[in-house]
């Protein structure tokens, strides 16, 4: 009986332990589940607030991805760019029904790329935050889209790049920062992601604004800022900060499109804004999706791949993002996000590669969603096998950073084997020379090697190369050192000076005081020493002729 018990019990938890871990999974893919694949949604969006005077109060406009039911009574005036407004003077408190069709705008063609015949207008050319001149940009634009066919593939690699390049730091909200900035920093928040994306844009002779309006994250709304580039006449919105190109999800609400920021409108805090969600629903577009793992029960660290094609049977163009999400201890190979570009009754491919965790447990689960499409696949390690030794290793990213007085270049390198690889050489080449470094890297480790090379103005070409034997990997990129960045040999001391300018100014002004009260204040002293000292002698003539009077 304790035995049935006991077998009972153990049996319970097991399952039990299963389904916690396969409900932290599922709770981690419904939220993003939830946001990125609506595809329609109702909103209830209340705009409320004061004003001592007459302002412009941006409201939800309509385009080809919204609807709006206006409040009774609203005078709604339009501006030069097409976005409805009102004028607000004192109180003010208007809701708006808006309807959002996430599958909207409908992209019926493509265009050649590179661009033939760059437009010269508002949407090309630089803006308050917005830099397409800047020499940096357009080689790191270029580098980008060396393979891109297509302009909306170009579109597309350019959102891409933005989303892993800039780390999102919430301590840069507040002041934008131009793209120039953002390319040296490589942090920010959204507005630094679609002023660096629209910045690439420009750069290639996309025509690109900036879209801005609020957002839902996870389970909160805040107000966001986003970009659209125009592609055969149709503005195609892309959200750099998300990962959405073509098709973005039906909880982006916008207020107004412009070539940038319109720092006028109102309201200027989301405490004015209240949105109320009323429908959502999944995109509802012509995809098919048929995906499968390469084996269901693998060895530990043995390498697996998921795989499959999306296919449109619509008659537009569709750009979605599928997501692969997986429990702890399988690695992934890949990024998370495949990004599409699938014309009308085209397939694409999707692929993952993973590898399999140590055998911690017996069974992990991969979740894939996107439009149209959510499974999850089943996966077993079974601590009885054995994987075959692979020794693979791979260029994740590589970046150049000027700063002060070098380039530095900075390589992440991981080991995308089941197996320890010892003396792996890096090595970075440019005009200026060739560097190497020897690192060691354990099964499905990652590391940064990074170098530096004497700051000379003037255009490199950066390659990095990772190899071992006959194994090799290389990438690379071309980098301008503008002539003011460009450094003498007394570059560390004018940095030394600038770093410490406050300390030297207050150095000098010491000096300074010094020698004036040398020059002035001393003497001075002096000269009033002078009766004292007489005085003294004075009072002893006086003292001595007293006696002799005695």
């Amino acid at each position: 009986m304790q035995g049935e018990v006991f077998i009972e019990n153990s049996t319970k938890t097991r399952c039990m332990r299963r389904l916690v871990l396969l409900l932290v999974l599922l709770s981690v893919a419904v939220a993003q589940t939830e946001v990125l694949n609506t595809g329609s949604a109702t909103l209830s969006i209340t705009i409320a607030g004061s004003t001592p005077k007459e302002q412009v109060l941006y409201v939800p406009n309509e385009d080809a991805r919204q609807t709006v039911q206006w409040p009774q009574g609203i005078d709604v005036q339009t501006d030069e760019e097409g976005n409805e407004y009102v004028n607000v003077n004192g109180d003010y408190d208007y809701t708006f029904v808006v309807t959002v069709d996430a599958s909207y705008p409908r992209i019926m063609a493509d265009d050649s790329f590179p661009v033939k015949t760059g437009e010269n207008d508002e949407y090309t050319n630089d803006s308050a935050y917005i830099k397409p001149s800047d020499p940096k940009t357009h080689q790191k634009a270029l580098d980008i889209t060396k393979n891109s066919h297509t302009m909306l593939e170009a579109v597309r690699d350019l959102a891409m790049w933005v989303n892993t390049y800039i780390e999102y730091n919430t301590t840069y909200w507040g002041p934008i920062n131009p793209s120039t900035v953002v390319l040296e920093e490589r942090k920010g928040v959204c507005d630094e992601y679609a002023n660096l994306y629209s910045a690439l844009a420009r750069s290639l002779g996309i025509p690109t604004r900036i879209a801005t309006g609020v957002v839902k994250t996870g389970s909160t709304w805040q107000r966001h800022a986003w970009a659209e580039s125009r592609v055969k006449n149709v503005w195609v919105p892309v959200d750099p900060t998300y990962g959405e190109v073509g098709l973005m999800n039906a909880f982006h609400v916008k207020l107004y499109a412009a070539p940038t920021y319109l720092l006028y409108q109102f309201p200027q805090s989301l405490e004015d804004i209240s949105v109320t969600e009323t429908m959502a629903a999944e995109y509802d577009v012509p995809l098919t999706v048929d995906a499968s793992l390469s084996s269901i029960i693998v060895a530990p660290r043995e390498k697996f791949s998921l795989s499959g094609t999306v296919t449109n049977s619509g008659d537009s163009i569709l750009m979605p993002a599928y997501y692969a999400q997986k429990t702890v201890g399988i690695e992934l190979l890949d990024s998370f996000r495949q990004n599409l570009v699938i014309h009308p009754g085209e397939s694409k491919a999707l692929e993952w590669d993973f590898a399999a965790p140590f055998g911690e447990r017996d069974e992990y689960f991969i979740i894939v969603n996107g439009p149209g499409y959510d499974t999850m696949f089943n996966l077993t390690v079974n601590p009885g096998l054995t994987a075959g030794e692979e020794e693979e290793f791979k260029i994740i990213e590589f970046r150049s950073i000027i700063s002060n007085s070098t380039l530095m270049v900075e390589a992440d390198i991981r080991n995308t084997g089941n197996k320890d690889v010892a003396n792996l050489q890096v090595s970075v080449s440019t005009t200026l020379g060739t560097v190497q470094k020897i690192v060691d890297l354990r099964a499905g480790e990652e590391t940064s090697v990074s170098f530096t090379y004497p700051l000379v103005a003037g255009t490199y070409d950066v390659e990095v190369t990772v190899e071992k034997g006959s194994v090799k990997t290389t990438s690379y990129e071309s980098v301008i050192v503008p002539e003011e960045k460009s450094k003498s040999i007394f570059a560390p001391v004018v940095e030394l000076v600038q770093e410490h300018i406050s300390l030297i100014y207050i150095a000098v002004i010491a000096v300074v005081l010094i020698g004036v009260a040398m020059v002035f204040v001393i003497p001075s002293v002096e000269g009033l020493k002078e009766p004292f000292e007489e005085r003294e002698e004075w009072a002893k003539l006086v003292k001595l002729r007293k006696r002799r009077e005695y």
